[in-house]
């Protein structure tokens, strides 16, 4: 812990035709699996990793990462977050370091540039021969799931009046954490709630929605 740090800092700038975010990790770029007390890994049902900052420091503090998570029972979810956070990792290197993953969540632009390619369904399928489950939102169109061994199924949206973007990705992960911590099996049921949870917050200015 250092007291010194600051916390991070996001600037979100929106206008007609989309969104520019600039951003300053602080702690967050610095956190560590050192950091993160065995006691409180123990006690987690699911650990989620995500944010540009916590996963842009490079494939081996990743690895550190999800190792640490796997040390209790929880089960392990990361979130890669941006784009620019593969690219400069490495896709290849950012997948080793996802060994013990239990679901990904990769938004669309995410899952290709993981997998490679142009073909979504095609790039689900490749990410599961690292991750078991993953599941990839693509806006408008929902979620795609891909389990090992299965047909990759896909989830409608829920309805939505779209205000602002920001933070619906994080809310769709939201609601289909808290479904899945529940009711491992029923990841359709999960998938639908995220997207439920998803159209909530587009209605709202900003990242956090009322709940």
């Amino acid at each position: 812990y250092d007291a010194m740090t600051s916390t991070g800092v996001v600037v979100s700038v929106r206008n007609d035709h989309g969104r520019t975010a600039m951003s300053d990790p602080a702690a967050s770029g610095k956190i560590s699996a050192a950091d993160v007390p065995p006691s409180v890994v123990a006690r987690a049902d699911i650990v989620h990793l995500t944010g540009a900052a916590m996963l842009g420091g490079g494939a081996d503090r990743l690895a550190d990462l999800v190792a640490c998570a796997r040390t209790g029972p929880a089960r392990v979810a990361v979130d890669p977050s941006s784009v620019a956070v593969i690219e400069t990792i490495g896709a290849d290197r950012f997948l080793e370091a996802l060994r013990g993953v239990d679901v990904l969540f990769p938004d669309q632009h995410e899952a290709l540039a993981l997998a490679g390619g142009d073909d979504l369904d095609a790039a689900v399928r490749r990410l599961t021969e690292h991750v078991p489950l993953v599941v990839v939102t693509a806006g408008a169109d929902g979620a795609l799931i891909g389990r090992r061994g299965r047909s990759v199924h896909r989830v409608p949206a829920t309805p939505a009046t779209v205000v602002d973007t920001i933070g619906a990705g994080d809310a769709f992960v939201a609601g289909f954490v808290r479904a899945w911590a529940t009711d491992p099996v029923r990841v359709g049921a999960a998938a639908r709630e995220g997207t439920r949870v998803a159209a909530r917050a587009l209605g709202f200015v900003g990242g956090r929605p009322p709940v």
